[in-house]
């Protein structure tokens, strides 16, 4: 057997580097020292709905073997070659991945007084969300009292002499929680207290909205108490609230003090209690913080070639940058191990559908969770008597038997259609279908009805079994109604097409072809390297050039790329796997077919002309220019002022702009001690590690002043005014340079590939990935449409190590969910058009959000044409259509009609 990777760590990270590398047909070992997968996503109130499809898919997936309570013990070999011993077990495996996950600070101090019941950490107050959710009521865990009032404190045992590292999230997780107290129970009142809000992008629009929010306040504080009621400070309030904050508000100048029904502490993220022990045995080598050195040119990679480091093992980081790090780490590990046999694909033969329906009816008690409030026997009884259903198994418990018992059913009772009663198809529909698939029925024979989450969960016993019979009766009929299709099968084409020829782009272009397959390198520009070109220095120190040198030197020399410029995508059809794109390049047109897309266009920056006298005043230049300055030694000058946040209605602010401006401060004060640097800012974005650039700067005499967004700084006559915040008066500066940190807005060719790929966009005009439900999301770098994936700045502009880390992403992705994969069949539940019924009308592609229908001429008539690379199949075209021309192929007015009238 060829040798695997192993993954350590169960968690969101790990999963999503063991699927990918599963479905690119490599073996894995995904070893997790619980008895349970998931990690700490698992107790998020609203990831684990979202979680559970990805568990099911690990739990029975051929190339994944779970290793659960496995302890890793030793480590011999060298990469291509390991020999890692788990639990006493030696497994042969190319390269290893880290993901163990991380742990919160415990030494939280006891002013906070945690050991209160009504005082409790983030991770508890998701546990309480979760059980709210289902009891309808948000209660004191000290006496089950209706909460009223609830403040959230921010940045503890974060950004403190234990733990000096920002931990990233906690600001975005408390924005979370907010909007969802405020949705279910908008009679709570909510107050955070804050030191930065270090948000981005939708969390940063989701803040925003907060703020205007009467129901919430944002409190810039430090708080350095939590008194308990009955305590010599605070004795019982008038209203009842058990618990008395005491802070400084930074606004105000003040101290205040108010009470709350239940106080949630954002305790700092540190590595895993494990990944101490797992570096020592795997010989890698840690950075001051306890976790596995890295770079930011090779953010996954550790200091032991072919072991790889993702998600909160590899620093603090939000659940999307998890998964995207997964995959890059997936992408990498790659290269040191073969694919398994399993990989090799054979044509499905599926059984004729189109005969007599021959229906089995599989129900599942789901250990309890059905079984407990449904009686599965008169359920039974009553789906017997339907004339088209030859089999009927009750015995079902958990999915590895339904998965069993299907595929033996539909031998031995020779069905050729399936209804499976049990969980949500969200849970239960890949792996059911793949059983389907292997005893020989096509996908669209299997319907599920969910009468956990829609019955037991819900009604009572007697009441959940009636809804459940009428679910199970529906899906019976429209099984029983479904014409037969053509599951068309075709070859995938082993070449992508990547779009952009930046970072991000040359990263993926080359990330794909080590893997195996041939890249088309697409840039509108004459020379490859995109921002790079522009960019001096990056806050790590490394300098841009000799980046872009490397990356366009492996480029070159790759003889599976081929680099076009000045070049641009004009047109593009097709399916996944099998896409043709048009090409347009100096005086010609080319056609060029590929099976996946990477679009990895990047940013342009606001050039802020009249800001603070930019374009007049030779003395206000841009950071990016500043830099340009401080390379030739020239931007020594006696008083500097830097200027962030200033302008709000144009373009973003990128992620690493906070690091970038207390950087270019440092590297000032290195050329001239004596420089007195300003920095007017309104929030301090310095996430992460960044947070030691922040205390360095300070360090070094840089003088920070915070303003407010109704009170920016003015320049009149050479001086430059502001109001401090916090000494609570104004500043008057006459600057011999000033330095204004500028946003950033999409590059003119987000518009076009929106329209020709079907990209959706935010309000910024970035690209969004695709969304999953519940609203965590867990897709990083995939869009609606299959076989197109997005990386970079395309999607927000953000610093160098995450654009490599996405691009990485991509580039697993296109391999795993298309390019490695021999053939791919057609979506069953693409939309059809009958060119004699319709009438070119255009209201079907009226209401397509995904703009995947157009008119087309046929015989000089318009005809409606569905792109069947962005269909998704949703059927509100169908709805549409006056003349029914158009329909889902899977989902019928027949069938529906039938479902209505079995249960009317």
């Amino acid at each position: 057997m060829p040798m695997g990777v192993a993954v350590i760590g169960g968690g969101i990270s790990g999963i999503s580097a063991a699927l990918d590398l599963a479905h690119s047909g490599f073996r894995v070992y995904l070893i997790e020292q619980r008895q349970t997968l998931g990690g700490k996503v698992a107790e998020l109130a609203e990831c684990k709905i979202g979680l559970a499809p990805w568990l099911a898919e690990v739990e029975n997936h051929p190339n994944i073997e779970l290793l659960l309570g496995g302890t890793v013990e030793a480590l011999s070999g060298t990469a291509g070659d390991f020999r890692l011993t788990v639990s006493g077990r030696v497994l042969a495996v190319g390269s290893i991945i880290l993901a163990p996950g991380y742990e919160i600070f415990e030494n939280v101090s006891s002013s906070y007084n945690l050991d209160h019941p009504d005082v409790i950490t983030t991770l508890d107050f998701e546990r309480m969300l979760r059980a709210a959710t289902k009891s309808g009521e948000l209660t004191r865990p000290s006496n089950g009292q209706p909460v009223r009032k609830i403040s959230f404190i921010q940045c503890v045992g974060s950004r403190c002499t234990e733990n000096e590292l920002c931990s990233t999230v906690c600001c975005a997780c408390t924005a979370r929680d907010a909007k969802i107290i405020r949705q279910r129970f908008p009679q709570v009142e909510v107050a955070v207290f804050y030191i930065d809000l270090r948000v981005f992008g939708r969390d940063e629009q989701l803040v925003e909205e907060l703020k205007n929010d009467p129901g919430v306040r944002y409190i810039k504080s430090r708080v350095p108490e939590v008194i308990p009621c009955g305590s010599p400070v605070h004795m019982d309030t008038p209203s009842g609230e058990p618990l008395l904050l005491k802070y400084e508000n930074f606004a105000a100048g003040t101290i205040e003090q108010q009470a709350f029904d239940l106080v949630v502490i954002a305790v700092g993220l540190l590595p895993s209690k494990t990944l101490n022990e797992l570096t020592e045995i795997l010989g890698v080598i840690q950075d001051p913080f306890g976790y596995p050195a890295t770079s930011a040119t090779n953010p996954v990679e550790t200091s032991v070639p072919g072991i790889f480091v993702c998600g909160c093992a590899n620093g603090p980081m939000r659940v999307q940058e998890s998964v995207a790090q997964g995959s890059a780490a997936a992408v990498k590990a790659a290269r040191f191990v073969k694919r398994s046999d399993q990989h090799a694909e054979t044509p499905q033969k599926h059984a004729p559908v189109g005969e007599a329906p021959r229906i089995g009816v599989f129900i599942c008690g789901c250990e309890g969770e059905i079984s407990n409030n449904v009686d599965i026997a008169v359920l039974a009884e009553r789906v017997r008597s339907h004339d088209t259903v030859v089999h009927v198994d009750t015995e079902l418990t958990t999915c590895e038997t339904a998965k069993e018992k299907i595929t033996r059913g539909v031998r031995e009772h020779h069905l050729n259609r399936v209804v499976f009663a049990g969980c949500s198809p969200r849970d239960s529909e890949s792996f059911l279908s793949a059983a389907c698939a292997n005893a020989g029925l096509p996908p669209y024979s299997l319907e599920i009805a969910n009468i956990r989450e829609q019955c037991a969960w819900v009604h009572t016993r007697e009441a959940a079994t009636e809804v459940a019979g009428e679910l199970i009766t529906m899906a019976i009929e429209r099984v029983r109604h479904q014409p037969e299709e053509v599951i068309e099968r075709y070859p995938v084409i082993p070449r992508a097409l990547v779009i952009g020829g930046g970072v991000s782009g040359m990263t993926a272009a080359l990330e794909i072809a080590t893997a195996g397959y041939e890249v088309t390198l697409l840039e509108k520009a004459s020379e490859l390297g995109g921002a790079l070109n522009t960019v001096y220095a990056f806050p790590t120190g490394e300098r841009a050039s000799d980046v872009l040198a490397r990356l366009k030197a492996d480029v070159i020399r790759n003889e599976r790329v081929t680099v076009y410029t000045n070049a641009e995508l004009t047109d593009w059809w097709g399916r996944p796997g099998a896409f043709t794109a048009r090409i347009r390049t100096a005086g010609s047109d080319e056609e060029i077919e590929c099976g996946a897309v990477v679009v990895a266009i990047g940013t342009q920056a606001v050039t802020p002309l009249g800001w603070l006298g930019y374009g007049a005043a030779k003395n206000v230049v841009t950071q990016a220019e500043f830099s340009a300055l401080l390379a030739a030694d020239t931007a020594v000058a006696g008083t500097i002022v830097m200027v962030q946040d200033v302008v709000h209605n144009e373009g973003v602010y990128p992620k690493y702009t906070s690091i970038e401006l207390v950087t270019n401060a440092i590297r000032a004060k290195d050329c001239n001690p004596d420089a007195q640097i300003f920095v007017l800012y309104q929030e301090m974005k310095t996430y992460g590690i960044g947070e030691l650039k922040y205390k360095e700067a300070r360090e070094k005499g840089v003088i920070f002043v915070r303003y407010t967004q109704d009170r920016p700084p003015e320049l009149n006559a050479g001086i430059i005014a502001v109001f401090d915040m916090v000494l609570g008066e104004e500043l008057q500066i006459k600057p011999d340079l000033i330095v204004l940190s500028t946003p950033m807005v999409p590059s003119t060719g987000h518009e076009h590939l929106h329209e020709l790929l079907g990209i959706p966009m935010n309000e910024q005009g970035f690209f969004i990935e695709a969304r999953e439900r519940p609203r965590m999301n867990f897709m990083s770098v995939d869009t609606p449409t299959r076989g197109v994936l997005v990386c970079g700045s395309a999607l927000f502009p953000t610093s160098l190590d995450e654009c490599i880390v996405q691009a990485g992403a991509a580039a697993s992705r296109a391999c795993s969910t298309i390019l490695a994969h021999e053939y791919l069949t057609l979506d069953p539940w693409i939309a059809r058009v009958d060119e004699l019924l319709c009438r070119g009308c255009g209201l079907c592609a009226q209401v397509c959000e995904y703009n995947a229908i157009t008119l087309q001429e046929s015989d000089g008539l318009p005809i409606a044409t569905v792109r069947e690379a962005i269909c998704q199949g949703c059927g509100a075209c169908a709805v549409a259509c006056p003349a029914r021309a158009i329909r889902c192929r899977t989902s019928t007015v027949e069938q529906f009609i039938a479902m209505i009238e079995a249960i009317a």
